[in-house]
């Protein structure tokens, strides 16, 4: 079975390689919180064969080039390189901007059914680069199935932050989150970091 791995950070990604986790590991780590939001056409190009993308603005950008060469799937769409895995998992920090990119990808999936259902959330409570390999192998992860509710909700989230006022972003405290045990903490860090 080969296991693919979705990150959202480096040090995540050399770690979970190290201790021999995943076949691959790729990390999703474009900066959502601070800065300019991207345009929608970013947003739509960020995830599909790589053309005329800027700079930072294609999944493959956080990966070294070589292990893309490698791995055969160079300039590939996420969800085409994602289909030549059995199981593909999120391992997602829980800083804010670890899940804008899970809320992200979970609203980008939620288009595509059949990768949806092979996916996997490890929603760590932990820095899972600060682990260390020992760390990380020794571990019990909860391994979460994405179901709908949790492509719903993500879905709902990233509309609120996408949203031209930070109000419905800031509203989501008042729901049921629980699907995404790491977003309310995501979403009060973020509201108190806010001007």
């Amino acid at each position: 079975m080969r296991r693919l791995v979705l990150t959202t950070d480096s040090s995540a990604a050399g770690g979970i390689g190290a201790a021999g986790l995943a076949d691959f590991v790729i990390v999703l780590g474009r900066r959502l919180v601070w800065g300019p939001p991207l345009s929608q056409a970013q947003l739509d190009a960020y995830f599909t064969a790589q053309a005329a993308q800027e700079e930072g603005l294609h999944w493959q950008d956080h990966t070294p080039a070589w292990r893309l060469e490698r791995s055969g799937g160079k300039d590939f769409g996420l969800i085409e390189f994602c289909s030549a895995y059995d199981s593909i998992e999120l391992w997602i920090d829980p800083d804010p901007n670890a899940q804008l990119n899970l809320i992200w990808l979970l609203d980008f999936l939620r288009g595509h059914g059949q990768l949806a259902l092979k996916t996997i959330l490890v929603q760590a409570d932990v820095s899972i680069g600060g682990l260390g390999v020992k760390k990380l192998t020794r571990r019990q992860w909860p391994l979460v199935p994405i179901t709908k509710d949790h492509l719903e909700a993500a879905g709902l989230a990233w509309k609120a932050w996408r949203s031209p006022t930070p109000q419905a972003w800031f509203d989501l405290v008042e729901r049921d989150l629980t699907v995404l045990p790491r977003l309310r903490s995501a979403i009060v860090q973020i509201k108190a970091s806010s001007p």
